[in-house]
Parts: C-alpha cells; structure tokens; sequence
C-alpha cells in the first residue's frame, strides 16, 4: 500500500480511537466508523505498537478492545475521581479502566502531580490512592 494511503488509513484508525463516544474499541467498531475491513484495522493497530493499548478484559461479545496510550491517564485519573470510593486499590482501578495491573502502577506513577497515595493502607494491606483535588 502506498505510503500515503497507509498514512491517511492510520490517521482514520487513530481518529476512531480517539473517539470521545467510546473509551475502548473493537477492531470491528473501529471497522465500521472507518469503513475499513477488519484485517486492515487489525494490521494498522499491530504496527501502530506501544501508541496502541489491548484492554485485559474483552468485550461483553470477546473481542479484543484497544485504546490509545494517550488516553491511559485520562482512563485512570476517571476512576480515581469516582464519586462512590475517595480512596482506590490499583487492582480496583484496573477493574474499572480494563487496565493491566502494572499499567495502572506505571500511570500512577507518572501521574504523581494528580495522584496522592494514601498514609494508611486497604484492610487487606494494598496501597490506596486518590486525586489530590476532587
């Protein structure tokens, strides 16, 4: 495929990620918004690599879903900012974001002028997290 196409197809793939209706997609969804087939879909997001991000639990229907790595902080800094817990586990905020755990530390991590962890720890012994303005 020429390299202009191969771009504009990227640049199509990209934009349905980044669609603010969804936090993740499928190959299909992303398929249909661009009117791509999946297969292309699916080899543009192998080459896009570490811009790309596989959620750890599939879809409802067991498709693999992806986000982009822009969209990680966002994803975590919203769970944190979840009005029902003032103080999350990264295993809880893995959960809800679809995150791998070590995902979740490395954006906590690099977030830490968001984030504050707590003094205190869970009952189970984690360590607990907030925003630093709610």
């Amino acid at each position: 495929m020429p390299s202009v196409m191969r771009e504009r197809k990227k640049s199509l793939v990209m934009k349905a990620l980044e669609n603010p209706e969804y936090s993740w997609r499928t190959a299909r969804g992303i398929a249909e918004e661009t009117g791509l087939d999946a297969q292309t879909v699916q080899d543009i997001i192998q080459a896009l690599g570490k811009e790309i991000v596989q959620s750890k639990v599939p879809s409802e229907d067991g498709e693999e879903l992806f986000t982009t790595s822009a969209r990680l902080k966002p994803l975590v800094i919203g769970a944190l900012k979840n009005p029902k817990y003032d103080w999350r586990t990264v295993l809880g905020i893995a959960t809800e974001t679809r995150l791998a755990v070590q995902t979740v530390k490395e954006v906590l991590t690099a977030s830490r002028d968001q984030v504050i962890k707590a003094k205190h720890r869970s009952e189970a012994g984690e360590d607990l997290y907030s925003v630093r303005s709610r």
